[in-house]
């Protein structure tokens, strides 16, 4: 990949996947978590011999090491929680677990003996409780910390590192309040200001409760309400990903945002800088998932760039994202929300890097130009430039889509053990509609502080394009074989799938490269 990565990105890119394999390899082996202080020294040796001897090759193995020491350091809270028996009587756990979000929403005033359940982490491993309402009839709101006692249970599908865990704490008295939620916090503040954008989102769309709670889940991420046979259907449909805040949301609004700020007549080094607080906000108020806030940070990254007279580099950025994320959380790696963002956007910034190196060609109004002078007709020259142009798009959106499919199908197909080949055709009319969503749904929530019926409107165009995403992907997964069920896939599978990737890639940059320069010739 050399031709096509700037020598920056290359060496971050290099560091980052280092990282991240160090990481992979030290919670793969058993009971490695009392042995991290062995890989810290490993790190520290190899790194002063290469300093020493000024061997360059050896950085990578540096930073190998130091993300296995990192990640065997993390396996010994994570092996608290994941060391399960397979099999002989369940043990009862008791935890203090903070209330993430609760199913269904919170209202206080619950009935008493009503199931409960809400989200929590522990150790950053994802656990749900299922807790029955205590006899003052409260739900577990968010903020709140809750001791409760009950058995852990492994997630379905027997990969406990990837699934959520489930504690079973519903025994009348098992799950008792022990903190309140702060008054004044910095959570408590963004949920609060949630709430509000989510009552704005549903202006004008009061007569269809369903295509509100899409409209929210598409702008807010608020997902919790969905019903699970519309989820089924996009899962199968392979485009489910379009309800994660990231890339697609974050770019949209990054683009409404720098248009803001070029009609507000500001220097183009400052442009990015304006917008970066915004899109930090946007991240925290939708939840600050792990998709949202890696498409914000590698957003961030590029639009700082012109500040500091450097073109922006999505390679670069991805790396310099994916070294802070997993440094700072290791167990990211069993999140598989967090996973597959980097893996689809890393599939996508390769194929871009590609792209860019493929001739482009004389500039179209030339091209328009050109058609004139040899049809002799305006029309028919503008006609034929137009379907030019539309083919172009789709051929550029059709990359894109397998681009991200190929990033994300090892992952699905270890994990779930689905593979989805209709989301290759699904996205490519579905990801368009979901940026017009995207698009014309914050419009809806600017213009909602303005003029109401002005943002009843712009939600209802939100609506409509929401509307066709869904019907796109019922035909879609109606289609025979669009989604498959298979075997969970190997490692060694997924390694060579990658691998195979990466060779494709590399050989389509050089036969790019080649072409491009021949046509400048």
């Amino acid at each position: 990949m050399k031709s096509v990565f700037s020598e920056r990105g290359n060496v971050l890119f290099v560091a980052a996947v280092s990282l991240v394999a160090g990481e992979a390899a030290a919670f793969a082996v058993p009971a490695i978590g009392g042995m991290w202080w062995m890989a810290a020294l490993a790190a520290a040796a190899v790194a002063l011999a290469a300093y020493g001897w000024k061997l360059g090759w050896a950085w990578p193995v540096v930073v190998a090491l130091a993300g296995a020491a990192l990640a065997a350091h993390t396996d010994l809270g994570l092996s608290s929680l994941t060391a399960l028996p397979s099999d002989g009587p369940a043990r009862e756990r008791t935890l203090e677990l903070e209330v993430e979000e609760t199913y269904p929403p919170s209202e206080r005033g619950g009935d008493p003996g009503e199931r409960v359940t809400f989200r929590s982490s522990a150790h950053g491993v994802p656990v749900y409780v299922a807790v029955t309402v205590p006899e003052g009839g409260e739900y577990p709101a968010p903020g709140e910390t809750w001791r409760c006692r009950g058995w852990l249970s492994r997630p379905r599908g027997g990969k406990p590192r990837f699934g959520a865990y489930r504690l079973w704490a519903h025994r009348p008295g098992a799950a008792e309040r022990v903190a309140p939620a702060p008054r004044m916090s910095v959570a408590g503040i963004l949920r609060d200001v949630s709430d509000g954008l989510s009552c704005r989102a549903g202006i004008g769309l009061e007569r269809d409760p369903l295509t509100a709670d899409l409209h929210r889940a598409m702008i807010l991420g608020r997902r919790a309400s969905l019903p699970k046979d519309v989820r089924s259907m996009f899962v199968d449909a392979g485009t489910v990903h379009v309800f994660a805040i990231s890339g697609l949301h974050v770019m949209v609004i990054a683009k409404i945002l720098l248009f803001l700020a070029c009609c507000c007549r500001l220097d183009v080094r400052r442009q990015g800088l304006v917008a970066i607080p915004l899109l930090a906000a946007y991240a925290l108020v939708t939840g600050a998932r792990p998709s949202a806030v890696r498409a914000a940070a590698m957003a961030a990254v590029c639009l700082a760039a012109p500040a500091f007279g450097r073109r922006g580099d999505t390679i670069a950025a991805w790396s310099l994202t994916a070294l802070a994320v997993y440094a700072l959380s290791p167990e990211r790696l069993f999140d598989v929300g967090c996973t597959l963002s980097f893996a689809v956007m890393l599939g996508i910034a390769l194929w871009l890097n590609v792209a860019e190196a493929l001739p482009q060609g004389p500039l179209k109004v030339e091209e328009l130009g050109k058609l004139e002078r040899e049809l002799g007709h305006r029309a028919r020259a503008n006609a034929l430039f137009f379907v030019g142009w539309l083919v172009r798009r789709l051929r550029g959106g059709l990359a894109v889509s397998l681009a991200a499919w190929a990033a994300g199908v090892p992952i699905a197909a270890h994990v779930f053990g689905r593979f989805t080949p209709g989301g290759l055709v699904a996205n490519i009319v579905v990801l368009p509609l979901a940026g017009v969503t995207v698009t014309a749904g914050m419009a809806g929530l600017a213009l909602s502080y303005i003029w109401t019926p002005l943002a009843a409107a712009a939600n209802n165009l939100a609506a409509l394009s929401t509307r066709l995403m869904v019907w796109c992907s019922s035909c879609v997964s109606a289609i025979p074989g669009a989604s498959v069920e298979l075997t969970p896939w190997p490692v060694s599978w997924c390694v060579a799938w990658y691998a195979g990737c990466l060779a494709i890639l590399a050989l389509a940059g050089r036969v790019a490269s080649r072409r491009k320069t021949s046509w400048m010739s």
